[in-house]
């Protein structure tokens, strides 16, 4: 990551004025996905049920509500 200042002109001494840059290639980018795509497969997919599909990455109220319609 290489922090730059958003605007020219502002107080580069603050550290609210810098937004991160990212120096990864795009070959490490889409390493990156190939290795998320495939290990999501694997645990989703997988026979000793690693990651059960009541996961959620939404807020309480949403998983409360998937989970309550799926089991009740």
């Amino acid at each position: 990551m290489t922090p730059i200042v958003k605007r020219p002109g502002l107080d580069d001494t603050d550290v609210s004025f810098y937004r991160p840059i990212s120096n990864l290639t795009v070959l490490s980018k889409l390493l990156e996905r190939f290795v998320v795509r495939q290990l999501m497969t694997y645990l989703l997919l997988s026979s000793f049920d690693l990651l059960p599909s009541s996961q959620s990455g939404h807020s309480t109220q949403t998983a409360v509500l998937r989970y309550s319609l799926t089991y009740c």
